[in-house]
């Protein structure tokens, strides 16, 4: 009898251990999620970065200046190549820059996404910037539980 309490009571702190362990790895129904598609005009060698912006409802800075780099991909343990991750940096914009994530929580307000890109003297020559976002989104805007938000640059005078 000892040895089934002992039993059920690991049981039960196994049980709330891993309850709390995913309620900290998740964020939770509070929150939306943003899957932010950036695309550059053209392929352009004259971008050395781009910088994300977000606004809030009443033009207030939620998130400044964010560097959206590339990152090469290297190979992995087995010596295979592994893909790169896309964004601005070292002269080069792919026309399809890549997809970025952002979370806030659900009483935000909404908000307003703008990505400039900017060449080497720090002159933009790219930009875009969204329609002010609804939080939590409308349902045509979300995909996979993700409210999509497509950032498509064009050039600057």
């Amino acid at each position: 009898m000892r040895s089934f309490k002992r039993f059920s009571k690991g049981l039960i702190v196994a049980a709330t251990a891993a309850t709390v362990t995913l309620g900290l790895s998740t964020c939770g129904p509070d929150y939306t999620y943003f899957r932010i598609h950036v695309t550059s005009a053209t392929p352009r060698n004259d971008i050395e970065e781009c910088r994300m912006d977000i606004a809030n409802e009443k033009g207030g800075p939620v998130l400044t200046s964010y560097p959206l780099e590339s990152i090469a991909g290297g190979t992995d343990g087995a010596g295979l190549l592994l893909p790169n991750k896309q964004g601005c940096a070292n002269g080069l914009a792919p026309a399809n820059v890549g997809n970025f994530h952002y979370s806030t929580s659900r009483s935000s307000g909404s908000l307003t996404f703008t990505v400039n890109a900017y060449d080497s003297t720090g002159k933009v020559v790219e930009t875009a910037t969204s329609s002010p976002m609804a939080i939590p989104c409308p349902a045509g805007l979300v995909e996979s539980g993700e409210c999509r938000v497509e950032l498509p640059m064009a050039r600057t005078p």
